[in-house]
């Protein structure tokens, strides 16, 4: 019994680096030329169109900016986050059930890691990563 769970472990364990090998074999073109694989940051959208090209959301995108001219001006995070919940600025996931229409009545304070994250994407210099 054990040596057939530890064999079956084995194949389990090939057979996932195998797939994962394929994924990224198919992945690697695509960004090769320029397409844009993951969900679209706060502050873009991807055209209904083209689901690989992002351009800027003109509802979210003035928060990012005001993010980072707060951040610039020598705003702390902290200092960030109470203007935005002040506010009562969308988070990046309400904005994105409120865009889809379920946001209902919830909703999320911005928090430290939001706003970290914001300010620390490459995606926002317009450095596109893969």
């Amino acid at each position: 019994d054990d040596f057939i769970i530890s064999f079956k472990n084995l194949v389990n364990e090939f057979y996932a680096k195998d797939i994962s090998n394929k994924i990224k074999a198919a992945l690697l073109p695509k960004q090769l030329s320029g397409k844009f694989l993951k969900k679209a940051p706060y502050g873009y959208k991807k055209l209904p169109d083209n689901k690989y090209k992002l351009v800027i959301d003109p509802e979210t995108a003035p928060v990012v900016k005001r993010i980072f001219e707060m951040y610039v001006l020598g705003k702390t995070v902290y200092e960030i986050i109470n203007v935005l919940n002040m506010d009562n600025v969308l988070t990046p996931t309400d904005y994105r059930l409120y865009s889809k229409g379920n946001l209902g009545n919830t909703k999320n304070p911005w928090s430290k890691k939001m706003v970290i994250n914001i300010l620390d994407n490459p995606v926002y210099t317009g450095i596109t990563l893969f």
